[in-house]
């Protein structure tokens, strides 16, 4: 088995033959096996020049820039599930129709003059009253400022845990990999 420097790549003689890159190093078997084996593992393969052949490394640690932006995405996506498990319930176009049934009730309520075409439709469809209709609405729709509140309140305490864990750090820190002081600090903020 051989190894190309310029590829990255193993080459075996009965399959590639005499078109095997001229910086190939040749390898063992077991050290080919033990290289597959450790990528298997999480580790990659690169080329060696002090040893003159291939090696199983670490992958490289990402900068803390680039950690602290996934952890954000984790947040924001926790988030956005808890938030869409509010509404699983229900179809989305009717969740769409929230802010405008939220709307006219709440005119309604302050003004039983008010025009109110969805909340119309919707009792007339129902068989309740436009009143019974609108007090339904404005307590769902309370409910669901208050329970989505929480959550988004909890995303943007956890933005700011980390805004200032990136706040703490220089421009170099930020672009460096992480230290593992970082990473703690990363660890501690949890939805």
């Amino acid at each position: 088995m051989f190894f190309s420097k310029s590829t990255q790549g193993f080459y075996a003689q009965e399959i590639h033959g005499i078109n095997i890159p001229q910086d190939a190093v040749e390898i063992s078997g077991e050290e080919y096996e033990a290289l597959m084996q450790a990528q298997s593992e999480g580790k990659r393969i690169v080329f060696d020049a002090a040893l003159g052949k291939p090696v199983a490394a670490d992958q490289p640690l990402q900068s803390a820039s680039a950690a602290i932006a996934t952890k954000l995405a984790s947040i924001n996506a926790a988030c956005e599930a808890e938030i869409a498990a509010i509404s699983a319930g229900y179809p989305a176009s009717e969740v769409l129709s929230w802010p405008k049934q939220e709307t006219e009730a709440r005119a309604w309520t302050a003004d039983n003059q008010a025009v109110t075409p969805l909340l119309d439709s919707l009792a007339a469809a129902r068989g309740i009253s436009k009143a019974e209709l609108a007090s339904r609405v404005i307590v769902k729709a309370d409910l669901f400022a208050q329970l989505s509140g929480a959550i988004i309140g909890k995303r943007q305490a956890l933005e700011d845990q980390l805004d200032a864990i990136s706040d703490g750090l220089t421009a170099e820190e930020l672009e460096a990999p992480i230290t593992p002081e970082v990473q703690a600090q990363l660890d501690s903020v949890q939805w």
